[in-house]
């Protein structure tokens, strides 16, 4: 009912894990959403589930990550199943055992960093990060700037404190790693999945606490910012009254910065760069 309501516009979808839990088979799900039919659909998985790809849009390439790539959003008999299972298993000592660890859902005994490995959470996986790390030296040499989408987040920055390390990427660090070695061509990255939502301002200078304290202002005036990357979670619409909406619109605003619309339950964000930054 929802996508019949979209008709006539060309809406791209992340998938995030409520979408995984409500449709099976995955196939069915990309294929309702559209993904199957995506021109710059990852084309280095012969078994036809990839759902991250790459889209050109009002100057920005828009590169859409699959968070549940390796997840327990498969059946058991997959390989993808096989890696999350593992992957858990490593950090949750009764993984084996269900009867001992029963809500994988929760985080239980873990502490730290160790808190995402949670079966709401997922991995993009070695091939998604090599696919990642291809299309940014692509756009760099393009000189072509990079909005990523998501639904987990992926820079401990951003999580809010009611969720924490919980709502963070399995292989965070390694996808961190890959766009900070590309931080002149991605500009921003948007997420979900963290309901309260969250704004961080990663960058390896020492100006960081000033635009991150510019970033959580609700003022939209331009403010000198970085050449880092702003890491955005969207606050949840799942938890929004029915009075209200949560939903947000971004304008790029070509060697300026850009600037997050929000409505509703998110606010409006101001998010400069630098007046030096490549495009």
């Amino acid at each position: 009912r929802v996508l019949a309501r979209l008709e006539g516009f060309r809406v791209h979808f992340a998938l995030g894990n409520h979408d995984l839990e409500a449709l099976t088979p995955r196939a069915h799900l990309l294929r309702l959403a559209g993904i199957q039919s995506e021109t710059g659909l990852a084309d280095n998985d012969p078994g036809g589930e990839a759902a991250y790809y790459a889209v050109r849009m009002e100057g920005i390439k828009w590169i859409v990550l699959d968070s549940y790539h390796v997840s327990t959003y498969w059946p058991r008999t997959h390989a993808n199943y096989a890696e999350a299972r593992a992957m858990l298993s490593r950090h949750r000592e009764h993984f084996s055992r269900p009867e001992r660890d029963p809500n994988l859902k929760g985080s239980g005994q873990l502490r730290g960093p160790a808190r995402r490995f949670v079966s709401l959470g997922g991995a993009l996986g070695a091939p998604q990060r090599r696919w990642l790390a291809r299309e940014l030296r692509d756009s760099g040499g393009r000189g072509e700037a990079v909005a990523v989408v998501t639904h987990v987040p992926i820079s401990p920055g951003v999580v809010s404190k009611e969720c924490g390390a919980m709502c963070l990427l399995w292989d965070y660090e390694e996808v961190l790693d890959i766009l900070n070695t590309h931080s002149t061509t991605v500009l921003a990255v948007f997420t979900g999945h963290d309901h309260p939502g969250g704004y961080f301002y990663d960058d390896d200078d020492d100006d960081d606490d000033d635009v991150n304290a510019a970033a959580k202002s609700d003022s939209l005036e331009p403010q000198q910012g970085g050449q880092g990357i702003y890491h955005v979670t969207l606050r949840g619409a799942v938890v929004t009254p029915p009075e209200s909406t949560a939903f947000a619109t971004v304008d790029f605003c070509e060697g300026r910065g850009l600037a997050l619309n929000g409505h509703g339950r998110v606010r409006s964000k101001w998010m400069p760069f630098l007046t030096n930054r490549k495009q």
